[in-house]
């Protein structure tokens, strides 16, 4: 069923109403106020609640004067805020993962701006970085120009794309084995730390698609440079190439009931099958010395 139920404010299109209550929950935070935070998904939902009935009068100032100053106001410095374009990362979709994983550090890592409301998960990404993006000091011309950088340095870390679109990628392990070559080249380093910082846990991805997602965000913070970053990769589909026609010239013919019963006995142990060979053949290598 739609919503069809208006902002106690006026009539102001759904998404920036989203926007400057977002921006006035922050406000709120900042002068000691206990907001839910499950209400920060929704609109109409921030709506309702700052409008509840019962609230002092105090808490009914500080939101009619920030309500009021979403657009532009000056702080107790005299530094001028004005919020965002209207259109502010428009280009973004709200889903990728990818850009949200490598701007996050890029905010904060590298331009050194506060990331308000990180760790709350009603908010999708795109909205955490809008948020940002009004709450910081600057005229909105300036926001805008700030905007066309981050857009900038998005299209250089695509450049890596044509690399990584790569024929042999959709074999099973490719990802995992490019994760695990990805962080020889780039563990410990500043590009690393700073991976960790803005998306605690990347390091341990479990799946194919968690390691792709893993690999990229590393190549996406380093600033090493293009041709670095192609050397790298480019080394690394060569292993994976000469690995695989390795794997080939040792094939051995099962049974079908004897490859069955390595499927299930290497499931147990959650091992791949060729891992579960290797190791029983070291192990026999063992009781032969």
């Amino acid at each position: 069923m739609a919503v069809t139920k208006a902002f106690k404010d006026g009539k102001e299109p759904i998404g920036l109403g989203y926007r400057k209550r977002l921006w006035v929950f922050w406000q709120l935070i900042l002068e000691g106020y206990e907001v839910e935070p499950q209400r920060m998904a929704d609109a109409l939902k921030m709506d309702e609640y700052l409008y509840t009935p019962g609230f002092s009068e105090r808490f009914k100032e500080s939101r009619t004067n920030y309500m009021s100053k979403f657009d532009k106001s000056v702080d107790h410095s005299g530094c001028i805020r004005e919020s965002a374009p209207s259109d502010v990362f428009s280009w973004v979709s709200n889903d990728d993962q990818r850009f949200f994983s490598w701007a996050f550090v890029y905010w904060n890592q590298v331009l050194g701006y506060f990331v308000p409301l990180l760790d709350i998960g009603y908010i999708n990404p795109k909205d955490k970085m809008i948020l940002w993006m009004d709450s910081i000091s600057g005229f909105r011309g300036v926001k805008g120009q700030l905007e066309a950088q981050i857009r900038d340095a998005w299209y250089q870390n695509k450049q890596i794309n044509k690399a990584l679109d790569y024929k042999k990628s959709k074999e099973k392990g490719f990802w995992s084995f490019f994760w695990e070559r990805t962080i020889l080249e780039f563990q410990g380093s500043i590009h690393y730390q700073r991976a960790l910082a803005m998306n605690p846990g990347f390091d341990n991805p479990a799946e194919d698609a968690q390691c792709y997602y893993s690999a990229v965000l590393l190549y996406d913070v380093a600033d090493i440079g293009l041709t670095s970053k192609l050397r790298i990769i480019n080394d690394i589909k060569k292993k994976w190439s000469n690995n695989t026609r390795q794997k080939i010239q040792t094939n051995i013919y099962l049974l079908p009931e004897t490859r069955e019963k390595l499927e299930k006995v290497a499931d147990a142990h959650g091992l791949r099958k060729s891992e579960l060979v290797a190791h029983w053949i070291w192990e026999s290598d063992k009781d032969l010395e």
